[in-house]
C-alpha cells in the first residue's frame, strides 16, 4: 500500500471537521486533495507518451516525404556527376593516354583501339559511366578542330549524334 492510498483510507475513516489529526501531525483536506491531483496528474501524463506503432507510423511518412522531395534531386545530382566523369574520361584519353600512346608508336597514326589507350592510364577497358564503350575517330574520321584524334562518349541515352554525347572536341 503506497502513501497515498495510506493516507486516503484514514481520511476517510477519520473525518471530522474538516480536518484529519494522526500520530500527533495534523494533515489538511488541501494537502490530501493535492496527492490526489498530483497522482492524477501523473498517470495522465503516462498515458500521454506514444506508442511504438505510433512512431513507426511517423518514421514512414518522413520517409515517404524524404523520397519523393529529396530523391529526384539525388538522382540528378548522380546523372550530372556520371556526365562531368565521363567529359574527364574522354580529355584523358585524348590527351594524356593519346599522347602517351604516339611517344611509344612513332610510326602509327591510330591505335588498334581505345582500350590499348585505357591501360596507359591503367585501366582495363575503355568504357562511359553508363557501360558503353567510347568511340574513337582517328585520322579521317576525325573531326575538324580535333588535330586528327578524337574521343566521344554516346551519353546516357547510348545514342549517337544527340545533344548528351560528350565529344573531345568540344569543351
Amino acid at each position: 500500500m503506497t502513501a497515498y492510498e495510506y493516507i486516503l483510507t484514514l481520511y476517510r475513516r477519520c473525518r471530522c471537521e474538516g480536518r484529519l489529526e494522526l500520530d500527533d501531525q495534523i494533515i489538511d483536506d488541501q494537502i490530501v486533495a493535492d496527492q490526489i491531483h498530483a497522482d492524477a496528474r501523473a498517470t495522465r501524463a503516462g498515458e500521454r507518451g506514444m506508442t511504438l506503432i505510433e512512431i513507426l507510423i511517423v518514421l514512414a511518412i518522413l520517409a515517404l516525404v524524404m523520397g519523393l522531395v529529396i530523391g529526384p534531386r539525388v538522382y540528378e545530382m548522380f546523372a550530372e556527376g556520371q556526365s562531368k566523369v565521363a567529359a574527364a574520361e574522354v580529355q584523358s584519353l585524348r590527351t594524356q593516354a593519346f599522347i602517351r600512346w604516339q611517344m611509344k608508336n612513332p610510326g602509327k597514326q591510330c591505335p588498334d583501339s581505345l582500350n590499348e589507350l585505357a591501360t596507359l592510364l591503367d585501366k582495363k577497358e575503355a568504357k562511359d559511366p553508363w557501360g558503353n564503350e567510347y568511340i574513337m575517330l582517328c585520322g579521317d574520321q576525325a573531326p575538324p578542330g580535333s588535330k586528327g584524334f578524337a574521343v566521344m562518349s554516346k551519353g546516357p541515352d547510348n545514342k549517337q549524334g544527340t545533344e548528351d554525347d560528350i565529344k573531345s572536341w568540344e569543351e
